[in-house]
């Protein structure tokens, strides 16, 4: 074959820098013509490297340049240039899509562009380039959307939320999320019409109930639904005005299998005795996995009242586990407290808000409607609070949200004593709707479940409090708290609590000067909640350790512990009239003065 005149065809940046890699390499192919294709529109299931022949022209198909040099080095050494091969790869970086990583330019639609990329085919693990700092700021009405693993590694994501007003100029990235995981199967819907006729078989049948171990769904598929009943409203709020005092229409999560089994785990609190509506998300069956990662979030300062800023993760698909996260938040004003602790609790009051006016942040990781979520070495921060409660980590009708060995930045402070909910920072948890949680070799300032969580186990942790109201089993085992309870039954809800306490070779280091008692409760006068008060069935005490400035002949912590006569409505509790009797054994029992 006679030479002819070296051509490499590159018609933007991409291909001009994979021509590079060919140059040295160029003398092989003399005979031919060269031509570069590397645009991401040709990205596809089909291959990710390839070479084929055009007339008298060699093609290099190379849509992903994190790929090429590997691709080219190994074409190469394998053969005889002109040979039709197609290399694969299982993974992107935002560099291929535009992304400087340079922690000033915008990364938002690169790496927006990355994962619509690789969704289309789920195929592919999209990574962060190594020492790479991705600035996000403006990112309009849309969320980037995560639906295959993702490796962050040491990248660090900057989320400047300095722009953000409580106005509506800045509405749509206030309410927006800047990762939305989203689920494998279009088929999260509400039955009101109900094609499927599911709702006049329910209600046929009576309802559902506590005990039923079957749901006549027929879906075919485990899924996680959320029966209604709006006939009876729940969780009315006693301490709270408005649409949250009012209570929602009774709704609750239900996992049911394939064979219309009931996952018991997840059996309903309450009775249901018709219902109108039913939402049904399809538990995705593939796992996704989450690495690395430092997000680093500038907090706004703007004054928020009772709006609240997104900009974290929603995670709204089944099978997620996160690994290696952590997330800072940088610029968050603490200004001065209205009053002390001390004399805060002398007058009575329940919180303490901070006088400088400031944002809150929904939680950063926020699971809803999806079932398993595993977040292990993963630390993150509490928030600043002002108006209202602000989390870092949250959870709406989710089941199975599992904390492994996990930390947060600002539990205790540079002496070592723990910051207490009210002094300066919220607790790091809030939940509604939520079944079978679990702390393990954890140190987390707040475990809050309102609105009838199912199933509690905080394992071999460091926690500050654990507020819930709902049922089931709370299990305490191997742990240190830090407060005036080992549970908190929240007042505003009722405190009803329709299952098993049990407490094991657990410490409960005590606020100073505080009363402490075993379990928290109360009832707000005059307040209709939607269900009895209802109490434990059963307390089990077993190596129970309090330290601490207490005074260890309190009525209320002798009581509470050893004797279930105080149950009689007797003033411990201040117009809680609960329902039933709790037997309470009692193995192990101590005292501690530090």
């Amino acid at each position: 074959m006679e030479n002819r005149e070296l051509r490499i065809t590159a018609k933007n940046e991409r291909e001009t820098a994979i021509s590079k890699l060919l140059e040295d390499k160029i003398c092989c192919c003399a005979p031919y013509g060269v031509k570069v294709v590397s645009t991401v529109d040709n990205f596809n299931e089909k291959y990710d490297f390839a070479v084929r022949m055009e007339g008298d022209s060699i093609v290099f198909d190379c849509p992903v340049y994190s790929f090429a040099k590997e691709a080219i080095e190994r074409y190469f050494a394998e053969g005889e240039c002109g040979r039709e091969v197609t290399y694969t790869t299982d993974r992107v970086y935002y560099s291929d899509f535009g992304a400087c990583g340079d922690g000033v330019a915008e990364d938002f639609e690169a790496m927006y562009n990355a994962h619509k990329a690789v969704n289309e085919y789920r195929r592919h693990k999209v990574c962060a380039d190594s020492g790479a700092k991705y600035y996000i700021e403006k990112t309009g009405e849309r969320s980037i959307e995560i639906a295959t693993d993702v490796d962050f590694g040491d990248a660090e994501i900057i989320i400047d939320d300095r722009f953000i007003l409580d106005t509506d100029e800045t509405k749509s990235e206030r309410l927006n999320w800047i990762y939305t995981f989203i689920e494998d199967y279009n088929v999260s819907y509400s039955l009101k019409n109900d094609p499927l006729e599911i709702l006049k078989r329910i209600n046929e049948a009576g309802g559902i109930k506590t005990t039923d171990d079957y749901i006549p769904l027929n879906l075919g598929f485990d899924a996680l639904i959320i029966p209604v009943n709006s006939a009876r409203y729940m969780y009315k709020r006693g301490t709270v005005q408005g649409s949250m005092g009012k209570g929602k229409p009774q709704q609750e999560i239900i996992i049911v299998r394939a064979d219309n089994s009931v996952d018991k785990s997840t059996s309903p609190l309450f009775d249901f005795d018709s219902v109108d509506s039913i939402r049904v998300y399809r538990v995705d069956t593939k796992p996704i996995t989450i690495r690395g990662g430092v997000f680093r979030t500038i907090a706004t300062r703007a004054n928020m009242q009772t709006n609240y800023v997104g900009r974290g993760m929603r995670i709204l698909r089944s099978n997620v586990t996160i690994d290696g996260l952590t997330h800072v938040v940088d610029n968050q004003p603490k200004g001065e407290h209205l009053t002390t602790t001390e004399e805060m609790r002398k007058a009575g009051a329940g919180l303490i808000y901070n006088s400088v006016g400031g944002p809150n942040y929904s939680a950063f990781i926020s699971p809803a409607f999806m079932t398993n979520l595993l977040v292990k070495n993963s630390k993150f921060s509490a928030k600043v609070h002002y108006n209202q409660g602000s989390y870092d980590i949250g959870g709406n009708f989710a089941n199975s949200l599992v904390f492994d060995n996990c930390t947060q930045f600002n539990m205790f402070d540079e002496n070592g004593k723990f910051e207490v909910l009210g002094e300066t920072y919220w607790g790091i948890m809030g939940t509604n709707y939520c079944k079978n949680i679990e702390y393990r070799n954890s140190t987390l300032s707040r475990l809050d479940a309102h609105a009838g969580v199912y199933n509690i186990t905080v394992k071999n942790s460091v926690v500050g409090t654990i507020c819930a109201v709902g049922g089931g089993k709370l299990l305490v085992e191997d742990t240190e708290l830090y407060s005036d309870t080992v549970v908190r039954h929240r007042r505003d809800y009722g405190s009803f609590w329709k299952g098993d306490i049990e407490v094991k070779n657990t410490v409960l280091h005590l606020h100073e000067k505080c009363e402490s008692m075993f379990v928290s409760s109360g009832k707000v006068h005059n307040v209709d909640y939607g269900y009895d008060s209802v109490l434990p069935t059963s307390i089990k005490v077993d190596n129970m350790t309090y330290t601490g400035a207490v005074n260890m002949k309190h009525p209320r912590l002798a009581r509470f512990v050893f004797d279930d006569s105080f149950f009689d409505g007797s003033p411990i509790y201040n117009n809680y009239k609960p329902v039933g009797k709790t037997t309470v054994i009692n193995n192990s029992f101590k005292f501690e003065d530090e």
